[in-house]
């Protein structure tokens, strides 16, 4: 099971997008390999809520242009005080959203639609990362389902290994007092949950 590492911003709006990459750069980072994703994720849960009492999170990820699904298996972990989250994760390509868990039906508790820019990131001290640039939607269930909220936000997720945390956390204090940005303590799954009800 791999670890996530990763800090989420609160963005301003649509001009994040443009500051986030100048304000990398700006630090002194390698900024490579530029892609832009149209990514849907599909949040499921059994009736009875299974997996999240359990501290899990089950997501489906499409991305567009690609065949099948990302599933992740993620642990619900709180955001720690310096913005960054630690969680374990289990992920996989499957073929198509499976329909049960543990023998029990699993039904779609949300979807959240991005629009999302992406960066691979490095650094001198050998930190490497993925930097991101997302408009959000959350929906509820159904094809497109009814709009509940929408955000933008940053990401900056470690991808070089536990070895960088402490750079990425140097990171993470130098993107925030050079744009202003605050990290947020809530990930797309908690916020979605409060939403449902939309």
């Amino acid at each position: 099971m791999a670890l996530e590492i990763e800090a989420k911003f609160v963005a301003p709006g649509p001009e994040a997008r443009l500051q986030l990459p100048t304000a990398l750069a700006s630090l002194g980072l390698e900024l490579f390999d530029a892609e832009h994703r149209l990514v849907v994720d599909v949040y499921r849960d059994t009736a009875d809520g299974t997996l999240a009492t359990s501290g899990w999170a089950l997501r489906y990820r499409s991305v567009a242009g690609v065949d099948g699904f990302l599933k992740t298996q993620k642990a619900l972990t709180a955001v720690a005080a310096n913005g960054i989250a630690s969680r374990e994760e289990l992920e996989e390509h499957v073929a198509a959203i499976d329909e049960n868990f543990d023998k029990q039906p699993l039904t779609d508790l949300f979807k959240v639609f991005q629009d999302r820019w992406v960066w691979q990131v490095r650094g001198s001290d050998g930190l490497w990362a993925e930097a991101s640039y997302d408009f959000v939607q959350w929906r509820k269930r159904g094809d497109r389902g009814v709009l509940c909220a929408e955000a933008h936000e940053v990401e900056i997720e470690l991808k070089s290994g536990n070895a960088h945390a402490q750079a990425l956390a140097n990171l993470i204090s130098q993107v925030e007092r050079a744009t202003g940005w605050p990290t947020s303590a809530e990930s797309k799954y908690a916020r979605g949950l409060k939403l449902v009800q939309c």
